[in-house]
């Protein structure tokens, strides 16, 4: 079973070809704008796929992704929020 890390990590490769062959470890250290290139449509599309995945309602989008640094924030808030 996969972890939440290991799972959002490949939504997130999934995402962005050049990344696929990027491990898991390299990637929570990427910022999604600045180091993988993510434009907002790629960020809201990856956002609802983890709402929907994990049952999460993030009420205001436009804050949270402006507060997001990098990959490893993502996870962090994902997991706080399923309190694991």
């Amino acid at each position: 079973m996969e972890s939440i890390k290991q799972e959002i990590c490949r939504l997130i490769q999934g995402q962005l070809d050049e990344v696929d062959q990027t491990d898991t470890e390299d990637l929570l250290g990427k910022s999604l704008i600045d180091d993988l290139g993510f434009d907002s449509i790629q960020l809201v599309d990856l956002i609802f796929s983890l709402e929907e995945k994990y049952g999460l309602q993030i009420t205001d989008m436009g804050s949270f992704l402006e507060s997001l640094k990098s990959v490893q924030e993502l996870v962090a808030y994902i997991e706080e929020r399923k309190g694991q």
